[in-house]
């Protein structure tokens, strides 16, 4: 190697603790771009020389075995990046195919964020497929899908493919943080692979929900707020303020992120009193306004903030239940008894959070010396995000807590999983203990990754064969009314069990028939009837859309019950409902 000059790029992974020859050129703490310029001949290097933000030559003799090995760090580290780039397409590539035949999965929800996309590249602003204005979630998914959209293409196909890139970069942006703060490799690229084949991760992203663009934006404040706890940049305070402003205005659940970073800001060490005072006034201010003008417009021009409110019918006890049922689910076999899967689960995490709280009580330096703040921030927007989640549900009935609500968390579960078993392997006294301890770690997690895969591959199949659910499945779109409907657009005011339906399937507006009550509510008593009596006494040809199997049978007035008040007279009729002329 005499007289041959090596360019040595160290990437932007924590690698100083692999190895004797990479601490001597690489400072563990540093994020930046490494650059060691070697000339001359072999001998030891001088630590002192070295900078993590300058190009430095080295006079003399070169180390030979330590100059191996650290481009032997830096070819590894080239490799395992790809590693997370292919993992991350094939994260892309399996929600692609989950939604090749059918289109992403298509809720109501769906409908809503659609049909506003396309009525703002329309020029009808903010407006669903009914005619009320979108108040139902905040603006960035719709006006993003519209904002893709003004290139050509339809937002139900942009929300497909959004969301997959979407899924894909969760799981390379969370390789590379496992890369950069968990010491064995295996754990890191089990950890990754624990996101890709992630069951609710891989549902969310196969609908046209905000959920995946919403768990990427709590990632990135999650990877940032950890940069900031330990190094303080103004960069990582801008990208952190940023993501949860951004976050917010995609799912008011968002709010969590806010209180998080509140949390993560205030307990922020080495800083005065008045700067944390600054940052804590800066990064709320910044982070709420927008969704704040947001809701404020709603009640200006809809006399709404959000969508209708009801009370909750649950208490808070049983939803605390729903979500750690159906968190269990994720990580333990559906066979087992769910009290048994509930009560193992919840232990298993009280073990964890037990075991962070003695890393940190171990000795008073861990803090500054151990990768603790990078995994604060996961843990508290967890904690939070449960909380606020739980007290929304029990305060608001909008359903129970299922995978949907819950996703968000699960990225950060995964972090926090991975740097308990990574911790747990220092706790054995003796070398060969230790790494007997490692390799079962390393086998169990293997285990619990071939049973998620095997499930993975079985949900796939099957969203690929009969669509990913919701309106986007065979049934829906063979559907013979569909179809009628396709052939003969109706003209005049259309009212349906399913309006979303008629919309996104036949392309045909409508609105939703007469309730009791709001979904999930059953005490309060709206004033549809009311309304759908106006409409017909405006003139306008009422049409009644009516699918025979429907979702909304619970709370809507029956067929029968509307036959009893209105004369209903059959236009068409098919093997799965009809249409029917209102008078």
């Amino acid at each position: 190697m005499k007289n041959e000059k090596i360019w040595v790029k160290i990437y932007r992974l924590r690698l100083g603790h692999r190895g004797e020859a990479s601490k001597r050129f690489l400072n563990q703490k540093s994020l930046t771009k490494t650059y060691v310029y070697i000339t001359g001949n072999i001998a030891p290097c001088n630590e002192d020389s070295h900078s993590t933000k300058k190009m430095h030559e080295s006079d003399g003799n070169i180390c030979a075995n330590e100059v191996n090995e650290v481009l032997g760090q830096t070819r590894l580290v080239r490799r395992i990046i790809g590693l997370l780039l292919i993992l991350g397409l094939l994260g892309v590539l399996l929600v692609l195919t989950s939604t090749s035949r059918f289109g992403p999965g298509v809720s109501p929800d769906s409908v809503a964020h659609v049909s506003t996309a396309r009525n703002l590249l329309s020029g009808k602003g903010y407006v669903q497929y009914d005619g009320s204005r979108f108040v139902s979630c905040p603006p960035l998914f719709p006006t993003l899908l519209a904002s893709i959209g003004l290139c050509g293409f339809d937002p139900l196909g942009v929300a497909r493919y959004l969301n997959a890139i979407c899924f894909g970069a969760i799981i390379f942006i969370s390789g590379l943080w496992l890369l950069k703060n968990i010491q064995p490799l295996p754990f890191a690229l089990l950890g990754a692979g624990a996101l890709l084949l992630s069951k609710p991760l891989i549902g969310v992203s196969a609908f046209a929900w905000p959920e995946p663009l919403f768990v990427l934006l709590v990632l990135v404040f999650v990877v940032e707020a950890g940069e900031f706890l330990e190094r303080g940049k103004s960069l990582s305070f801008i990208l952190l303020t940023i993501s949860a402003m951004l976050a917010f205005l995609t799912h008011y659940l968002g709010i969590a992120v806010i209180l998080a970073g509140l949390v993560i800001l205030y307990l922020k060490p080495s800083i005065t009193p008045v700067r944390r005072f600054v940052n804590l006034i800066m990064f709320a201010t910044i982070s709420a306004l927008p969704t704040i003008v947001w809701l404020v417009g709603n009640r200006i021009v809809s006399s709404e903030l959000t969508r209708e409110i009801a009370l909750g019918s649950f208490p808070i006890a049983q939803n605390l239940w729903f979500a750690l049922h159906a968190v269990s689910k994720w990580f333990l076999p559906l066979r087992m008894p769910t009290t048994a899967r509930i009560v193992i689960f919840s232990l298993l995490f009280i073990l964890m959070l037990g075991l962070l709280a003695a890393i940190t009580a171990r000795d008073r330096n861990r803090w500054a010396r151990s990768n603790l703040p990078q995994i604060m921030p996961s843990l508290c927007f967890l904690l939070i995000y449960l909380g606020c989640l739980v007290a929304s549900a029990t305060g608001v009935a909008f359903g129970g807590i299922n995978d949907r609500l819950l996703s968000p968390i699960y990225v950060p579960l995964i972090l926090l999983m991975v740097f308990t078993f990574d911790n747990l392997r220092e706790f054995p006294d003796r070398h060969f203990l230790r790494k007997a301890f490692t390799i079962t770690l390393i086998a169990g997690f293997s285990i619990w990754l071939a049973y998620r895969a095997s499930r993975v591959t079985k949900v796939t199949w099957m969203s690929f064969r009969d669509g990913p659910g919701g309106y986007a499945t065979a049934a829906w779109r063979e559907s013979n009314l569909v179809q009628h409907i396709r052939r003969y657009p109706l003209h005049g005011q259309v009212y349906s069990n399913a309006p979303d339906a008629v919309y996104i399937l036949a392309g045909e507006s409508a609105r939703l028939s007469p309730r009791k009550h709001p979904s999930h509510s059953p005490k309060s008593t709206p004033d549809d009837i009311l309304k759908f009596k106006t409409t017909l006494v405006s003139g306008t040809d009422t049409y009644l859309v009516w699918f025979e199997n429907n979702y909304r049978a619970s709370y809507l007035y029956s067929l029968q019950e509307l036959r009893s008040m209105f004369d209903v007279d059959t236009v068409a009729a098919t093997s799965d409902g009809a249409v029917y002329l209102v008078r």
